[in-house]
């Protein structure tokens, strides 16, 4: 299994686009890995309203 967190994220709403953008980590098998991430999201119209993403992208964050 799997675990993530998300440790900090900045959302921004356009109307009916959004972008959320920060850093989360996956925990598997006792090993942390951190990562950028960043979603955009388009609000569907009538009869649900449902946010749907349109875009995704994440990236390991270099080792320190």
């Amino acid at each position: 299994p799997v675990d993530v967190k998300v440790v900090s994220e900045n959302p921004h709403v356009f109307g009916s686009d959004a972008v959320n953008s920060g850093h989360y980590n996956f925990v598997t098998n006792g090993k942390t890995i951190n990562a950028r991430f960043s979603f955009v999201y388009h609000k569907e119209g009538e009869p649900t309203d449902e946010w749907k993403i349109v875009s995704h992208h994440s990236s390991v964050m270099p080792e320190t």
